[in-house]
């Protein structure tokens, strides 16, 4: 009974920490005054994209902030260039697949703007994005800026949960704030000084690039600065295949990421936000069942020898023993789960009923999902690694 209250607690604790830690830097966020305008070159990767690439457009041409230009680096035959020319946006014209890191880095070399925005094809901004990301670049040590994500296609069940996660993932990015600075972010919509960029050698040509970016900023000492106000909407899978695919590409991808930068990450208490509950609930509650069948499981082996029991029989009467104990613990654990997510991701929003909701489809379904896939990425990039395959192949970029 003790090891459930303990786990509980644990689980309670950890969620109340982690909203603690984020609220306590929302309440002393304050954003630097804007010294001038300068120019921001607004870089857009396009693979297949003339479906989406409007909107995206426009919601550039609508922003705030005008001191802009726009380049689209389009790696796929179709009529993406016609739209471009609508909107005056600079093409970069691919007769053969690039690949998107070396997209973004063609893009880079034509750009004049000394802060670079980065914006993928099916992803639009709010007008004051970059009113509110752009100030943040008169600190020095900034080497880049990531506003805060949300669902642009969240009318299905599946993008619903997904919009719940990226409440949880915002919740989260406050409380890596609460240590000085994020450890990753979404290639989807980001800012970045040039020089740094340039510094470290232009974007990496890995499966997750912005991932294995952001961890080289971490370890070059720059501050990768988040501000909540900042907000793009990204498209996400609307299809189970589409998010699997997708995940288990970021499973994979991190193996790269995390073989070249453990250290940095064993470093970072930004990291272990994310891994403490993962790992308490794997490894704890295994530990946990492991300890209610060794304690059930003591007395009955000196019966199991006095009465000769069949072995059959003996874990039956074994399974019928441990079937309510078990039954009350991960009852009590479920729940802690779900007051556990809950204390991270409501904050981030004024929830409604509805929204509230989707905690327990969320954790019960949509969390084992997503993390199987992250493991299936994750063992597929531990063989590809093992047998040195190269880690950027098309067929896991989308």
């Amino acid at each position: 009974m003790w090891e459930t209250i303990l786990a509980i607690s644990i689980l309670l604790s950890l969620g109340f920490l982690t909203w603690y830690m984020g609220w306590k830097w929302e309440r002393g966020f304050s954003r630097p005054k804007s010294k001038g305008k300068p120019l921001v070159s607004i870089i857009i990767p396009a693979y297949k994209s003339e479906a989406t690439i409007r909107d995206t457009l426009e919601s550039v041409r609508g922003l705030n902030y005008k001191n802009t230009e726009i380049i689209v680096a389009n790696d796929s035959q179709d009529g993406t260039p016609a739209i471009c020319a609508e909107y005056g946006a600079k093409v970069i014209q691919h007769t053969h697949r690039a690949g998107k890191p070396k997209s973004l880095n063609e893009a880079v070399s034509m750009a004049k703007g000394e802060i670079l925005f980065f914006l993928d094809a099916d992803t639009t901004v709010d007008r004051d994005c970059l009113d509110c990301v752009i100030p943040w670049f008169s600190r020095k040590g900034i080497g880049a800026v990531s506003p805060r994500y949300t669902v642009k296609n969240g009318n299905k069940a599946l993008t619903r949960l997904i919009s719940f996660e990226t409440m949880v993932v915002s919740s989260l990015f406050k409380t890596h704030m609460f240590f000085g600075s994020l450890i990753t972010f979404r290639g989807c919509g980001v800012a970045v000084r040039r020089s740094v960029l340039e510094k470290l050698g232009g974007w990496p040509e890995t499966l997750i690039e912005d991932n294995y970016f952001a961890a080289q900023l971490h370890k070059a000492g720059y501050t990768i600065q988040y501000d909540h106000e900042a907000v793009v909407r990204t498209m996400e899978p609307a299809s189970l295949g589409g998010l699997k695919s997708q995940r288990i590409r970021w499973g994979k991808g991190f193996v790269y990421t995390f073989c070249d930068s453990w250290k940095a990450y064993f470093r970072a208490p930004q990291f272990s936000i994310y891994a403490l509950p993962y790992l308490f609930l794997i490894f704890g509650v295994a530990g946990l069942v492991l300890w209610q069948t060794a304690t059930f499981l003591l007395p009955l082996i000196p019966i199991y020898i006095l009465y000769t029991f069949s072995l059959r029989q003996f874990f039956e009467v074994l399974a019928i023993g441990l079937a309510p104990l078990l039954a009350g613990m991960f009852t009590n654990i479920n729940a802690a789960s779900v007051s556990h997510v809950f204390l991270i991701a409501a904050p981030e929003h004024k929830m409604r009923l509805k929204e509230m909701a989707l905690v327990i489809p969320y954790t019960f379904i949509y969390v084992p999902l997503v993390t199987a896939f992250y493991f299936r990425g994750i063992v597929a990039g531990i063989n590809a690694k093992r047998k040195h395959r190269p880690e950027l192949d098309f067929e896991n970029w989308a």
